[in-house]
């Protein structure tokens, strides 16, 4: 006796087979190409059976009862025309209906990322909780198009926000559905030909530089009236144009006072690349002539640990008395190298920017010597604005 029931299928009539020893899987009245398997402990399985080429086909399109039949039943359309287009690729309809369910996952995966600092799963997971899913959570995946995220994120977002900030928002919710396509837990991306400018025409201009070359002086002079490590911690972003993160994590064990080269490990630098600069004299006086004990983290706080992120950002907005910030110190020093006549892949290299295989190639062989002559002339310039009278300063150590 044949163990296939032919039925017009329904979660009910699942329900009613799914503990009868006699019936192993139920075929479609509607649909002859649907398929459902039962499986154990009130589970089962989705397939439609194709035939190309004289050869039958078996594939899975989801789980039960994740996948419910009203869900098969309304994305059955778009399976048939999928594996008709494309008949090799692998289709699975959602265990999610919402966007929240979706969002949560991505999180959870962000969290999970060994090759994300923790800055930006941190920036990620805050875009999710204050802006996604109040916004979109309980919307069906399947509803999200143009005109409901224009309606629901978009435009009250730029109410509030600058432009680039709700591109931020928006490419967090594109990576999530990429993601979860790329690994198919989804059948289709409905916002994978989404573009920020749909939206809008508006441009969005990158900030300018809080720091321009005229306005060093006063900078060295908001530097005079510091205590000694926080001066010298602002000029070394200052000097190599370093990000706070990769300056605040120095030690004095990555100081090689004999080879004048500052080691960067990868865990502290965003591109997770290993970074060498080069110590000018300039840097190495400020550097020996620092009152630390010259052990452990060169910036410390409560005299032991490395300064946090938070803390950090506190020298910095002290310091600028919130004029500038730490980013500007990188900004004025690529700017300063330009206008310098450095060679634009050294500036790359000494910012430590992704290079391409083919740049790489082109500037391996003097990388050194060039990034170290970069730096002399930038330093010596940056002297004669004013800086060599910081150099000598001495105040109290870190409270």
């Amino acid at each position: 006796m044949s163990k296939t029931r032919v039925v017009r299928i329904s979660d009910s009539k699942i329900k009613q087979f799914m503990n009868d020893d006699s019936v192993s899987q139920l075929r479609d009245t509607r649909h002859s190409t649907l398929r459902f398997r039962f499986g154990v402990r009130g589970r089962g399985s989705w397939y439609l059976v194709l035939h190309r080429n004289a050869k039958t086909e078996w594939k899975k399109i989801g789980n039960f009862p994740a996948v419910g039949t009203s869900s098969v039943l309304k994305h059955l359309p778009e399976l048939l025309t999928q594996y008709s287009l494309i008949p090799h690729t692998t289709v699975q309809l959602s265990e999610w209906e919402l966007v929240g369910d979706l969002l949560g996952w991505y999180v959870e995966r962000v969290e999970l990322n060994g090759f994300l600092s923790s800055k930006r799963k941190a920036s990620i997971r805050s875009v999710v909780k204050v802006h996604l899913l109040p916004k979109l959570g309980e919307f069906l995946i399947e509803d999200l198009d143009h005109a409901l995220l224009d309606r629901e994120l978009v435009w009250p977002l730029q109410c509030d926000y600058e432009l680039s900030t709700v591109r931020l928002i928006l490419s967090v919710l594109k990576k999530a559905f990429k993601q979860a396509r790329t690994l198919k837990l989804i059948p289709f991306n409905p916002i994978a030909e989404v573009k920020f400018s749909d939206f809008t025409d508006a441009q969005i201009m990158p900030k300018s530089c809080a720091i321009q070359a005229s306005a060093l002086p006063r900078v060295v002079r908001q530097l005079e009236k510091v205590i000694e490590s926080e001066r010298v911690f602002i000029l070394m972003m200052l000097l190599h144009g370093t990000r706070i993160g990769e300056t605040r994590l120095a030690k004095w064990d990555h100081i090689d006072v004999d080879n004048k080269t500052w080691f960067i490990p990868k865990e502290n630098t965003k591109t997770k690349v290993d970074l060498v600069l080069p110590l000018t004299d300039v840097a190495l006086s400020l550097l020996t002539g620092f009152s630390d004990k010259h052990q452990g983290f060169i910036f410390k706080s409560n005299g032991l640990t490395g300064l946090s992120e938070v803390a950090a950002n506190d020298v910095v907005q002290r310091v600028s008395l919130r004029e500038w910030r730490a980013h500007d110190l990188r900004k004025f020093a690529r700017t300063s190298w330009m206008d310098l006549g450095v060679d634009y892949l050294v500036g790359e290299m000494l910012l430590n920017h992704v290079l391409n295989k083919m740049d790489k190639t082109y500037i391996h062989t003097h990388a050194n010597n060039l990034m170290r002559q970069a730096l002399v002339t930038y330093h010596d310039w940056l002297s004669e604005q004013g800086l060599s009278r910081l150099l000598n300063q001495k105040t109290a150590g870190w409270v």
